[in-house]
């Protein structure tokens, strides 16, 4: 593979991870706002002279693909070396000509050169407070093209030869409502790339040149081979899955995103093209740029964990788009929030999943997460001469992570494609924006049931404070259909908006909000998407959503559930309706006795003739569905009491019982809605809940696993 020394290739490996790193902290030191301080909302990435990537550094790995993206149109636009000049720096945000995933991402690109010529880059890529557009903060609802959404720069020199192209920099701060911070965070992303430039030269230094591009490739033909070694190890087959992007105003406000999982020959082949809905004009459109990054984002802590992240890992994985359609978005549709990309992941993930559980590797897996942070971004008016300012309620990117194979979900995380993510204190909030937390804790009931449960979202209630009131920019899209389980695990509970009007602040304050059934109960759910309007006395409170369950949740450990009991992490409703756990009177000790009675009778309710289930069968502790491949074919059997499910590769979920239920039947907030259900799919012989759909009322079973003809 490499000529290069071992020691020396790990050294050089090391070196330019602790460079990635560098330029992390450089900006986070360097922050102005808390989107970089805070939420960390950014990545950085070394890339060899041929512009792929090498090193991965940075908190949102959606942009993996984005500063590379930078980097090419720059090299393509401004021509090769005699071109480009040791110095340059290239800017660019235009989702749709090297930009990131939305106008509001903008990417810095540096050259660097040893003895004249170019043989790596440096790049960065944040997320601005704003970038002009209709609407504040850049997340415009009434947007029905990208011209509206913001200024867009192709890749442009903000620095030449080392020189600020002050033409550049001043149409950028004429076009953006923050400019004084917009620029301190733009000044801090060219000091991460300069520290880059300035350490790789001094590891040139030491190793030279022709060392360090043979590291480089090595570096991207190893992650390549262990890539596509591990996707060898998952059974050859198409596999299917759908989520759904709401999008309320048009049509019937469901969309389907189909994936189609193709295995084969070390490869994996994601196809989004069956009945794909086409560009719409409205926000929630994405570019397949945006798809791929956030599928990888995915896809990289499962196969590629203990690898470097790089160019190679994407090399044995293809993504199928249809131009023109909400996944691959051409000008002028809008995108200033491309939603339907995660939806999209999610539809690969849990295709995925359904591929990778057969593999050695499956204890990596975990069930959807709660992906697409939602928008939640406020502002106040600035007056005559006083720009507005920006409150991005930072809880808007923290739900509950996907339960794994092994262990329950994280409770109160980032989305999966956001590595190192911090809400930071209330008081740091408090003292930064004109607002008042009254309070923030975890959402009880939000997590997806499961063996392993999913892990819990937020609950967030704030005022203004001293100011005339707060108008904030909601945009999700997890509400009518939350993320899945697998598994049989349950889906975790939605997003949700709610606002009370006209409230008692001081009694609010010194008795607090009550109970979330209380919250709920009393007030006014506000649209998915929309522009609302808080008043001075007026509470608006966030819950996010939780990450699904994986496992049959009557396998839950009796003791777990207890522990979430008394933790308010679930309530005792929950823990006997869906676990079947019974406490003894007056405490938390489970009856360990009526547990056992209650879980069998629940089974035993499954199945449609009300047979009872033996409970000393020859039963195994396993989930899902296990999959044999004979000399004559494929055959699927449940994998805790071995009934032969399909006796070839037909669809399963055909002979087996299914039972279907509303969404707010299942145990967690998730509003009802009759075109949307769970559908759960249940063993005829030992009751066990092989698999759980979150999918529309008569729509075909999801096909798990087909052969390759």
């Amino acid at each position: 593979m490499s000529d290069v020394n071992p020691v020396t290739l790990e050294t050089i490996k090391n070196r330019l991870i602790t460079i990635g790193r560098e330029m992390v902290s450089t900006m986070v030191r360097t922050a102005g706002t808390p989107i970089y301080a805070e939420i960390k909302d950014f990545s950085c990435g070394l890339f060899d002279y041929q512009a792929r990537q090498v090193v991965y550094s940075g908190m949102a790995v959606m942009h993996n693909l984005a500063v590379q993206n930078l980097i090419q149109t720059s090299i393509r636009l401004h021509g090769d070396d005699s071109g480009i000049f040791d110095g340059d720096v290239f800017m660019g945000n235009d989702p749709y000509l090297g930009g990131g995933i939305h106008a509001l991402e903008l990417g810095l690109a540096s050259p660097i050169f040893v003895d004249g010529k170019i043989i790596a880059w440096s790049g960065s890529i944040a997320h601005q407070l704003d970038i002009g557009g209709m609407s504040p903060g850049g997340f415009c609802m009434d947007a029905t093209d990208c011209f509206q959404e913001g200024i867009r720069f192709p890749p442009v020199k903000l620095f030449r030869g080392g020189e600020l192209q002050r033409d550049i920099w001043n149409i950028h701060r004429n076009n953006v409502r923050l400019p004084d911070k917009i620029g301190m965070e733009l000044k801090g992303q060219i000091a991460a790339n300069n520290a880059a430039k300035k350490r790789v030269k001094e590891l040139v230094s030491k190793f030279g040149v022709e060392t360090f591009r043979k590291t480089c490739e090595a570096l991207v033909q190893l992650s390549a081979r262990v890539t596509e070694e591990r996707i060898r190890q998952i059974p050859e087959g198409l596999y299917e899955h759908a989520d759904f992007e709401e999008i309320e105003g048009i049509g019937d406000g469901i969309f389907t995103i189909h994936c189609d999982l193709t295995v084969h020959d070390g490869k994996l082949i994601f196809d989004f093209t069956r009945e794909c809905p086409p560009q719409l004009p409205k926000l929630l459109n994405s570019t397949q740029m945006v798809v791929e990054g956030v599928l990888y984002s995915f896809l990289m802590p499962v196969l590629c964990h203990d690898i470097p992240w790089n160019e190679g890992c994407t090399y044995p994985i293809r993504i199928v788009t249809k131009p023109g359609s909400i996944l691959n978005a051409q000008p002028p549709a809008p995108c200033s929030s491309p939603h339907v990309a995660f939806r999209a992941a999610d539809a690969g993930l849990g295709a995925f999943n359904k591929a990778f559980v057969h593999s050695p590797l499956k204890e990596r897996l975990s069930a959807c997460w709660t992906s697409s942070p939602p928008v939640t971004l406020g502002v106040v008016p600035g007056g005559t001469g006083r720009p507005p300012i920006m409150i991005p309620l930072l809880e808007g990117m923290a739900g509950g992570g996907g339960a794994f194979s092994g262990k329950d979900g994280l409770d109160v995380c980032a989305s999966n494609c956001v590595m190192e993510y911090s809400m930071g204190d209330v008081e740091a909030q408090e003292n930064a924006y004109p607002i008042l937390y009254l309070t923030r804790r975890i959402m009880r009931d939000s997590g997806g049931a499961g063996r392993y449960r999913g892990g819990c979202g937020v609950l967030v209630a704030v005022i203004p404070h001293k100011a005339p009131g707060v108008r904030f920019s909601l945009v999700e899209d997890r509400r009518l259909v939350p993320s899945h389980g697998f598994m049989g695990g349950y889906p975790g509970a939605s997003h949700h908006w709610l606002v009370g009007r006209q409230i008692d602040v001081s009694r609010t304050i010194r008795e607090g909000l009550g109970d979330d059934e209380e919250i709920f109960s009393k007030m006014e759910l506000a649209s998915p998407i929309t522009v609302l309007d808080q008043g001075p006395e007026d509470v608006f409170v966030f819950n996010s959503s939780g990450g699904g369950g994986i496992g049959d949740p009557l396998n839950r450990d009796p003791e777990k559930v207890a522990r979430d009991v008394l933790w308010n992490f679930e309530s005792r409703k929950k823990a006997k309706v869906i676990y079947g756990v019974v406490f003894k009177p007056g405490t938390l000790d489970v009856d360990e006795t009526q547990t056992k009675q209650v879980r069998e009778k629940i089974r035993a309710d499954r199945i449609l003739d009300g047979t009872k289930v033996e409970s000393n069968g020859p039963w195994q502790d396993k989930d899902y569905v296990i999959l044999e491949s004979s000399t004559q074919g494929f055959r699927q059997l449940c994998s805790r009491c071995g009934r032969i499910l399909a006796p070839s590769a037909d669809n399963w979920k055909k002979n087996v019982i299914h039972r279907e239920l509303r969404m707010d039947e299942t145990g967690m907030r998730i509003p009802g809605d009759q075109r949307v259900i769970l559908r759960q799919y249940i063993c005829p012989d030992c009751g066990l809940i092989l698999d759980c759909e979150v999918t529309l009322r008569g729509m075909e079973p999801f096909r798990d696993f087909s052969p390759i003809k």
